[in-house]
């Protein structure tokens, strides 16, 4: 989930939003920029954000933040094949097929299949123990 629909979700600005990423409130957030790029883009495991508007309505919390990385990648990406789709990090990122593109160009992931034999249009297939190490490495 994207900032921006983090806060429209909890109807709070983009600074409590980061805030509660940063104190750990939103415990299971990304930075999925590229290389070279300045300014982050966040991105926010939606459960997380179910479980704060929990928090702000009753003044309680679950243990969601006890979770391992492996129990979160089975319930983002719903299978475990060594391989995922473009398509679908996009879907569950948020974002766009170029900005999954431009990762791979920065060498962040990996494909199973050289970028220069992929078309323009087709979906590139990507390891999902590079995406994985991606998301660890980048977790806020």
């Amino acid at each position: 989930m994207s900032v921006e629909a983090a806060r429209l979700f909890l109807d709070k600005d983009e600074d409590y939003i980061l805030g509660a990423v940063e104190c750990g409130l939103l415990t299971w957030a990304w930075d999925i920029r590229g290389k070279n790029a300045t300014r982050r883009e966040v991105r926010i495991w939606a459960p997380c954000v179910f479980e704060c508007a929990k928090f702000l309505r009753e003044n309680t919390i679950s243990s969601i933040d006890d979770r391992e990385h492996g129990v979160i990648f089975l319930t983002l990406w719903n299978h475990s094949r060594p391989v995922l789709i473009s398509t679908e990090l996009c879907r569950v990122w948020n974002c766009g097929s170029t900005h999954v593109r431009n990762l791979l160009r920065d060498g962040l992931m990996e494909t199973t299949k050289p970028m220069a034999n992929l078309n323009a249009s087709e979906a590139a297939p990507i390891t999902r123990e590079s995406v994985e190490k991606f998301m660890e490495e980048r977790r806020l």
